[in-house]
């Protein structure tokens, strides 16, 4: 039985250890964490209970290239404390990303909404499991739920990507060309011309590929000049 001053002292040590991961808080959001940082801060919020501050850090924090164990678990644990569709989407990336698709697919089935960006996730953890073909219904349901130009067109990177992956390449090809637009952002439109050079190749056609994935790189590193990266 736990005597008044043990009591104390488990007491004592609580708050102590939230003291500590306050401050531990703090001096990260004080220096503005690094990458390697960002996972040890979103948990230490979590910890703390400051769930929504949590949120906001893990929507704006870069993809899991490190310590992917503990992105899992902080992703895992938003999801489910979370009523904000962005971040649970992010959630599912993450874990994702983070090399998991089993997992981020059992949420996704758990989650049940219908959605292009959602059906997408679904799609492309089964494309990464090897599955291809219910891969490929998955980026159809996402490109017909797709609500604007934006979706479309990242549905459509998808299914191409699918297609490429079961031999299909004109229909990867077909694909890629009509959902070239006006107005796409230059991401998405690398992604497609992307899709375009690889689909050429494999069907032999070595200057159109060679056009296409030199148009792609260009649109990339403008991408990335303009995020300053």
């Amino acid at each position: 039985t736990m005597t008044g001053t043990d009591a104390s002292m488990a007491l004592l040590g609580d708050e102590l250890m939230s003291e500590t991961r306050q401050r531990i808080v703090d001096a990260l959001i004080d220096r503005d964490a690094d990458k390697d940082e960002e996972i040890i801060l979103v948990q230490q919020l979590i910890a703390q209970g400051q769930r929504r501050t949590a949120e906001t850090r893990f929507l704006l924090s870069s993809s899991p290239t490190t310590h992917p164990d503990l992105w899992r678990e902080a992703a895992a644990a938003l999801f489910e404390s979370t009523r904000s569709s962005e971040v649970r989407h992010r959630a599912l990336q993450v874990i994702l990303d983070a090399g998991d698709p089993a997992s981020a697919f059992r949420l996704l089935e758990e989650l049940a909404d219908p959605s292009s960006r959602f059906e997408l996730l679904r799609g492309e953890c089964l494309l990464r499991r090897g599955r291809i073909d219910e891969a490929t219904e998955y980026f159809e349901k996402a490109r017909e739920a797709a609500v604007d130009d934006d979706d479309r067109a990242l549905a459509s990177d998808r299914l191409s990507r699918a297609f490429i992956a079961k031999g299909q390449y004109e229909g990867a090809r077909e694909l890629a060309r009509s959902s070239l637009s006006d107005g796409l952002d230059d991401e998405l439109e690398a992604r497609l011309r992307e899709d375009l050079g690889l689909a050429s190749g494999y069907l032999g056609e070595t200057s159109i590929a060679e056009q296409e994935l030199h148009r792609a790189l260009d649109l990339n590193r403008r991408s990335g000049e303009a995020r300053g990266e």
